[in-house]
């Protein structure tokens, strides 16, 4: 029995108009178990997954403090962790900061910029620092050899004419293989951290079409239209594709405008070509539910420049809604503008309670008027008379 039920020849699985495919092959699976020891978590929870039997996975507690550790370090470890997460028994506390912690990863947020080059700037030196101490082993070990092949003679000029012609081919090729250790060494590090990181990735993507929600819905359509990568695709689009089925309309406000630009950037992707036409369907559903104005072009333009009149009718039947919305943002926005300008605030503040010299400025006035009041009224009582 297997855990990927339906399994297609190219070992695939059908979700509906998608395929979902398994995130660690057996054979990676196996790897991995064998760096532990059988009494780990990890052992056991890779041995459930070979075995398809999820509930010898265990608790879920240690998976999630293997997630919570952001240290590369740790790659193993986090891809089992995060598999196993895909199939264990979660309590809803624990689908919340599983899905938490996988979208974290996913998005590239759980360890900043300067942290992550900083750490492996410093694996680049000790991968290089390495490569330099092989290569002085090499070196030593063929001169010895060179020296062996051309034993020294005693004579005075032996050094002259014999040990120097093999010498200068050791030193040759040990120059050539540092420098270009030194070339590659960046270069192989870089690739291999981001390979490893991004296969992480993939694997907390497909984690999150079990586990994710409203929070899960902007990384993983930023995920599925990454430019070039295959292997993140299959994972995040099936994934996306079932936390997208799970909204409703209750959802609306919590799904925010960085997450509906996204998925508009899946829509004009799918009305490229770049995806089936299910997909254009199940998007217009899901703005449906949780658009608002940021997915308002987008819907418009399907409105009026599509050619397909299906999808011209259900942008069309779904478009007053958004601009209601849009509306209601729109409002929303300015009324709290409105409440939170610090200079209103302060201007009714003065308008209200002024000021000492300004209270003595109008106390003046009005003495002064009242003098004038009282010099003006002989002057033309006389003139009447």
């Amino acid at each position: 029995m297997s855990l990927y039920d339906d399994r297609r020849e190219d070992g695939a699985v059908s979700v509906g108009p998608q395929v979902l495919r398994p995130s660690l092959t057996p054979k990676e699976l196996w790897k991995l178990a064998r760096r532990f020891r059988w009494d780990h978590p990890l052992h056991a929870a890779a041995q459930a997954l070979l075995k398809g039997d999820p509930s010898a996975i265990g608790s879920a507690e240690p998976l999630l403090e293997i997630l919570s550790n952001p240290s590369e370090r740790a790659w193993r470890k986090r891809l089992i962790a995060s598999e196993a997460l895909r199939f264990a028994d979660l309590t809803p506390e624990q689908a919340s900061r599983a899905e938490w912690l996988l979208v974290q990863i996913l998005a590239n947020r759980q360890v900043s910029r300067s942290k992550r080059l900083l750490t492996r700037t410093t694996r680049l030196l000790q991968r290089v620092g390495i490569g330099i101490l092989l290569l002085a082993a090499l070196w030593a070990l063929t001169n010895g050899v060179g020296e062996w092949l051309n034993p020294p003679t005693g004579r005075a000029d032996d050094y002259v004419y014999a040990e120097p012609s093999v010498l200068f081919l050791v030193l040759a090729v040990a120059c050539g293989m540092a420098t270009l250790a030194l070339v590659l060494s960046p270069v192989l590090s870089v690739a291999l951290d981001n390979t490893r990181f991004n296969h992480l990735r993939c694997v907390c993507a497909a984690a999150l079409g079990r586990v994710g929600r409203q929070a899960s819905v902007g990384p993983l359509a930023s995920a599925a239209n990454e430019m070039g990568a295959y292997e993140m695709w299959q994972q995040a689009r099936p994934a996306l594709w079932n936390v997208l089925a799970r909204l409703s309309a209750e959802d609306y406000g919590r799904v925010d405008s960085a997450a509906q630009t996204a998925l508009c950037g899946l829509l004009d992707s799918a009305l490229g070509g770049q995806l089936t036409e299910d997909w254009v369907w199940h998007l217009l559903k899901a703005l449906d539910k949780v658009g608002g104005g940021p997915a308002v072009a987008s819907v418009q333009r399907i409105s009026d420049k599509s050619r397909r009149p299906e999808w011209r009718r259900e942008a069309a039947r779904i478009l007053p809604t958004l601009l209601d919305r849009q509306r209601q943002e729109q409002d929303a926005a300015r009324l709290l503008r409105a409440t939170s300008s610090p200079e209103t605030s302060e201007s009714l503040l003065r308008a209200a309670t002024g000021s000492g010299e300004q209270d003595d400025l109008l106390l003046r006035t009005t003495v002064a008027s009242e003098r004038s009041a009282e010099v003006l009224v002989p002057l033309q009582q006389e003139n009447r008379t």
